[in-house]
């Protein structure tokens, strides 16, 4: 359960992951500091890509 009080510390980085048939994906990701686990939320970007919106968004 989040509360107010609470340490807000994150951790971000764009990262790699393998898509089909080995492909490149450039992601961000963001992930709250401390223990887990954690809920997930995946935005999907418009074209041409994601840019400074969607990394305040995370």
């Amino acid at each position: 359960m989040y509360t107010t009080d609470q340490f807000e510390g994150i951790i971000a980085e764009t990262i790699t992951i393998n898509g089909t048939n080995g492909d490149a994906i450039h992601t961000y990701f963001a992930r709250p500091m401390g223990p887990s686990p954690f809920p997930a939320v995946v935005l999907a970007h418009h074209l041409p890509g994601w840019d400074e919106l969607y990394r305040e968004f995370t």
